[in-house]
């Protein structure tokens, strides 16, 4: 009938040119039709979505004709004909554009229109027509949410869902039912969903779907734990642990944990226990990679005792067990353990085949994963012979890797062959395996790559480096700067998927050599202000993005929407280069509208980061690592000052000496094991005040650290930028050959890095005002009162107009969030506590307020979140003030940073548990020559040095504990 209609229509718009009543007239016959359950369509509107959709009606009509038999079939079939019918009549009556834009306009208001849009958007889609989809898709999801008709729309993307099977449709469907409480919609939806899984996940191509399904599932479940049938665990497991792995090869840490935990949940409950056992296995191995070594060890020792007992000749399954257990322990540099455990790893698998001529599936990769073990444990011990035959050995089982994740362990063994024969000087079969092992995962482009070529960022930071050392050898250092600038930044982009302030620290411990690499060719190659730039580089990885890693109050509102931007920008750029890396050589204009888009993206965050520079440099300095140059730092510093920053390998000290218009290197070669002894010994030593042992060890780290240098050391004041342990060394209580101490010549000032020394000095002409001070706060245990440390405060209040002293209950830890932002100088003499394992749970301790909330620990994530822009000067005169975290790769975190970043350009704090009568006298003295118009830095040294003089505190433990951080000038 309705064809028939349509028939007649056409006949009489030849001849009528008022047929347009007749149009709408055939289209209310198809009203009523239906498309989805309940949900009447209203066609009368597609007349102009017919005019919309012109320039795609020949394409529209195969689909309709030809497409694959549906509930909707009848449907399009009709649209079609009145799509065609009312095409030719639009173009004959000569409807004017103004007008029609006009209509169109009026159309998207009606509320009838919905399913116009809906069912023109769904049959491009079936077409693959996206762009005309997508036009539709959001007229359609504009009018559904402005309507607020949520369950139409999730009706909608339900059906789209069905349609092109995108998960994102199907999380706005979840979504949209959620909004009305549509427990059982949503029930339906994730159970559906679940059920369109694969079984099995062979093809690593297939790992960008199952990532978008897990991370709709993931972020779901977490909010919603819905009952799941057997059927529902038995696809999802799969799906969990493929993502996991691949995760986990590609450098997304983060992603491949989550992933794995709930395989290792799912399966429990699904009672699978082979897949529990090895969930264990891969959540163990994940933790490893991250740097979470004893979360690793209790996984993997579960999942070990678990197999034991339930299948006690699984030896695949507990080779894998064994085996990460060795390379816990290797990364945890317990060689004899790890050798061990890798030995038994494949030992069973060896005597089966020994015995019986057979091999359990997946075999061959324990075997492969045992020789790669040893052949790292013989590399260790400088064996590179041994350590050739095992990877030689390893690499026989290669075609056996299942997962991305295993093939880019053994593109690292083809990695570690080219080390091996580097470290014999066999450059020729070095270049032959780093060339094999780009080729075996699949990198096609030989030699220097770009940044957006890297697939496999684990194992390719490793191979660019060293053909970046072979370049060295070979005398080709233009070359290997390349290569060596090249891994560093791989590994940097790598590093950025591990969040947390822990693991990045643990994720960088094996890898800083990336950076001495490049230090040390530099250096040796006389460009010491492009060293200086690696230096600083090096130095500042987690201590500039600790905002991002932790929970930290941020002072103003507009610092949190600055980092929720950036981290969505960050996402849609890493979103991007997975869609080109997926699409390369398949589609050329989706590849151009790719590049465009990611240009676009990239060009948004370059904008972000440079208004963060010009108007929040302390955020600057955290969320975006950029280093400062030698000439940024020389520029602000005057000639009175000299900058001395050391940085270290495991057998050379290198010392910057940076003055106005000066930059001298020195070299000494040390063993890190003899210096880490000697500041251990003098700061026992210190600690001992009844013996003047201190002299020792305080003139050879003085021969060490200072000597080499001593002769450009023209300046009063010096600020010293250390490295590793060197923020533990007191360097105004070494002593010369003479003994005389630093601190008889030399005011001395520290700094994290030079990176933030540009911001503390913005902020050194703040006008002088009065002091806000916090003393003796009151505990519960009598013996934790501090009665010098009262009079201390009271006597510091003598020397200003105004000052706020609170006194024992009075000082609490709220009133200094309420009262600090308003003052100059904020003073503390109270007890501090440093932890060395959380260091921004370190905490100055006042007393406990009214509020639950006011707990008396001021820690120093709360820091952070105080607005300090009005102080120029923080005095912390409490125990261990000072003491900050240090690691290898990261240098500093604690106190200090908090109230640099919290705007406050000094601070000054204790090394050790200190005496509060010295300390009493020491910060009466530094206040008073304060007072009388001597800088920071210098009132403190005369301080020390008046203390140092006096018959009863002669002794370092009372002089040299303090120290100056930040611009003291």
């Amino acid at each position: 009938m309705i064809l028939s209609e349509l028939h007649k229509l056409h006949m009489i718009v030849e001849k009528d040119t008022n047929a347009i009543k007749y149009i709408r007239k055939a289209i209310s016959i198809i009203r009523g039709e239906m498309v989805f359950e309940d949900e009447p369509i209203y066609a009368e509107e597609f007349e102009q979505a017919i005019r919309l959709a012109m320039p795609n009606i020949e394409e529209l009509e195969p689909l309709f004709f030809n497409g694959p038999d549906s509930v909707i079939q009848p449907f399009y079939t009709d649209t079609l004909n009145l799509f065609i019918l009312t095409e030719k009549n639009f173009r004959a009556l000569g409807i004017p554009e103004d007008s029609l834009r006009l209509y169109i306009r009026w159309w998207q208001k009606d509320r009838d229109s919905l399913n116009a849009f809906s069912n023109i958007a769904i049959a491009f889609e079936r077409l693959g027509k996206i762009d005309s989809a997508k036009y539709f898709i959001n007229l359609a999801d504009s009018v559904y949410i402005i309507e607020k008709k949520y369950y139409e729309r999730g009706l909608f993307y339900l059906a789209l869902y069905k349609t092109i099977r995108n998960p994102e449709t199907m999380i706005r469907a979840v979504s949209s039912f959620k909004n009305i409480q549509g427990d059982k919609e949503v029930d339906w939806c994730i159970k559906n969903f679940i059920a369109d899984l694969p079984e099995h996940y062979t093809e690593i191509e297939d790992f960008s779907k199952a990532k978008q399904v897990f991370e709709f599932f993931g972020s779901f479940y977490k909010e919603n734990p819905i009952e799941l049938e057997y059927e529902n665990l038995r696809r999802l497991i799969p799906m969990f642990n493929f993502t996991g792995l691949n995760a986990l090869g590609m450098g997304d840490i983060e992603l491949s944990i989550k992933a794995f935990e709930l395989y290792r949940i799912f399966s429990r409950r699904l009672g699978a226990d082979l897949d529990f056992t090895t969930a264990c296995n891969n959540l163990g191995l994940a933790c490893r990679v991250q740097g979470d070594f004893d979360r690793a060890i209790t996984l993997l020792r579960e999942g070990l005792k678990f197999t034991e007992e339930i299948a006690p000749n699984d030896f695949v399954g507990s080779g894998f067990l064994k085996g990460n257990i060795a390379w816990t322990y290797f990364n945890m540099q317990i060689l004899d353990s790890a050798e061990v455990y890798f030995r038994r790893a494949k030992a069973p698998l060896e005597s089966l085949w020994q015995n019986e001529q057979r091999i359990q599936l997946h075999g061959q990769e324990v075997l492969a994963f045992g020789y790669a073990g040893l052949g790292f444990v013989n590399m260790a011990r400088k064996k590179w012979d041994k350590a050739l035959n095992n990877f030689f050995e390893c690499i026989k089982y290669a075609d056996y890797a299942g997962n991305t994740f295993n093939r880019s362990a053994f593109g690292l063994v083809y990695e570690l062959i080219g080390e091996v024969y580097l470290e014999l000087n066999e450059y020729d079969s070095a270049l032959i395996y780093l060339t094999q092992s780009m080729e075996y995962l699949g990198q096609k482009k030989e030699g220097l790559l770009s940044l957006e070529q890297v697939f496999f960022p684990s194992v390719t930071m490793w191979v660019m480096s060293t053909r970046g050392r072979i370049f060295e050898l070979k005398g080709k250092n233009d070359e290997a700067i390349k290569y060596y600038d090249l891994s560093i930044e791989i590994l940097e982009k790598f590093r950025s998927t591990v969040k947390g302030e822990e693991k990045r620290i643990n994720f960088l411990m094996d890898k800083m050599k990336l950076y001495e690499k490049m230090i040390t060719l530099l250096l040796k190659m006389g460009k010491y202000a492009r060293a200086f730039h690696y230096v600083e580089r090096a130095k500042a990885r987690v201590l500039l993005e600790l905002l991002e890693t932790k929970m930290i109050e941020l002072p103003a509102p507009e610092d949190k929407n600055i980092l929720f931007e950036r981290k969505k920008i960050e996402d849609r750029i890493k979103n991007l280069k997975e869609e080109l890396q997926k699409s390369e050589g398949d589609n050329e204009e989706k590849n151009k509208d790719l590049i465009k888009n990611l240009r676009s993206a990239l060009n948004s965050y370059d904008s972000l980061l440079s208004r963060v520079e010009r108007e929040k440099p302390e955020l600057a300095s955290l969320i975006n690592v950029n280093p400062v140059s030698l000439s940024g730092v020389q520029q602000e510093l005057n000639k009175d000052l000299t900058v001395l920053e050391y940085y270290f390998t495991d057998t050379s000290l290198f010392c910057f000496v940076i003055t106005k218009n000066a930059l001298k290197t020195t070299e000494t070669k040390i063993d890190m094991n003899t210096l880490s002894n000697l500041i251990n010994y003098l700061r026992s030593a210190i600690m001992n005040v009844d013996e003047d042992i201190y002299a020792e060890p305080s003139m050879e780290l003085y021969k060490i650290l200072i000597a080499p240098v001593a002769k450009d050391l023209k300046t009063e004041d010096l600020i010293i930028i250390p490295h590793g342990l060197l923020h533990y060394v007191p360097f105004s209580a070494l002593m010369d050959s003479n003994g005389s101490f630093m601190i008889d010549k030399y005011n001395i000032g520290y700094l994290p890095s030079a990176s933030i020394l540009r911001y503390c000095l913005e902020k050194k002409d703040k006008p002088k005002k009065s002091i806000v001070a916090f003393g003796n706060p009151e505990f519960e245990d009598p013996k934790l009162s501090l009665p010098s440390a009262e009079e201390e405060v009271k006597e510091i209040g003598k020397y200003y107009n105004n000052p706020l002293i609170f006194l024992k209950k009075e000082a609490t830890e709220d009133k200094c969030h309420v009262f600090a932002p308003g003052y100059t100088i904020i003073h503390f003499a109270c007890h501090g506590e440093f932890n060395r394992t959380d260091p921004l749970s370190s905490a100055l301790l006042l007393s406990r307020g009214m509020d639950i909330v006011d707990d008396g620990r001021l820690e120093a994530s709360e820091i952070y979140g105080i607005d300090l822009e009005n102080t120029r000067l923080v005095v912390l005169s409490a125990c261990e003030s000072g003491l900050s975290r240090i690691t290898k790769g990261d240098e500093i975190t604690g106190l200090i940073r908090g109230f640099i970043y919290a705007g406050a350009p000094t601070i000054i704090a204790s090394l050790w548990k200190v005496s509060d009568v010295s300390t009493g006298k020491l910060m009466s003295s530094f206040y008073n020559k304060l007072n009388n118009g001597l800088y920071p830095a210098k009132a403190l040294g005369d301080a020390e040095r008046e203390l140092k003089k006096s018959g009863d505190f002669s002794h370092p433990f009372f002089w040299a504990p303090f120290g100056l951080y930040g611009y003291g000038q």
